[in-house]
């Protein structure tokens, strides 16, 4: 299991691109040998995942105002949560032995599987990146709420207000809740984003939580 090393003057949330061009550079420089280094992938996997939760915890801290440390065992645990059954590392690994018999051909065959597991990767991790992310503002409210029993803490699920927003998270825009609530559309109910049984709801979800106390 790799060893998180958080950076806390360098926290933020990879853009696709900057995803992209991670993985993209990790497999096209092994075409040449015909493989796909797994452990690599996973590493580079872990390593954005990290930074996502830190990302969280740190700005749950900035909006509680107070300095909140990473738990080791919660980020882990959210690092290798499950969503709908499967880790991102499980899933990842079905993606790479998809891709493997066509990259290990050569040729046309090689460049257009390891094209498909680019794009896979990225939207893996893009989702993945979000999703630990919330979970990471959420462990930082619970810590703080642990601390302030007088205080309440509320949560609020904000969208990127632009038209790329799936309806259902629509209807969640602006939506204030108690910081143990689930929050609740189409059917389905995640106590943050990502969190939904339906990968349809979670898949390049880019919404965010706030978290306020009063």
């Amino acid at each position: 299991m790799p060893n998180a090393v958080l950076n806390f003057d360098e926290l933020n949330i990879l853009t696709r691109e900057q995803i992209r061009d991670k993985v993209e550079a990790e497999i096209y420089s092994e075409l040449p040998e015909k493989k796909v280094d797994r452990k690599r992938c996973e590493d580079i996997i872990f390593d954005l995942l990290t930074m996502a939760y830190a990302y969280g915890l740190n700005k749950a801290g900035l909006e509680l105002d107070q300095s909140l440390p990473v738990n080791d065992g919660l980020m882990r645990e959210s690092v290798y949560g499950e969503t709908a059954g499967e880790t991102a590392f499980e899933r990842m690994t079905a993606h790479i032995d998809a891709a493997s018999p066509g990259i290990e051909s050569g040729g046309p065959t090689a460049v257009d599987s390891a094209t498909k597991l680019i794009d896979q990767l990225t939207v893996l991790i893009d989702t993945e990146q979000h999703r630990v992310a919330n979970e990471g503002i959420l462990d930082g409210a619970n810590d703080y709420q642990r601390q302030h029993p007088e205080r309440i803490v509320m949560k609020t699920w904000q969208t990127m207000l632009d038209d790329r927003v799936r309806e259902p998270h629509e209807w969640l825009e602006g939506a204030t809740v108690p910081l143990d609530a689930y929050f609740y559309t189409d059917g389905d109910r995640a106590l943050a984003p990502g969190g939904f049984q339906s990968a349809a709801l979670n898949v390049n979800c880019r919404c965010e939580l706030d978290v306020t106390a009063i």
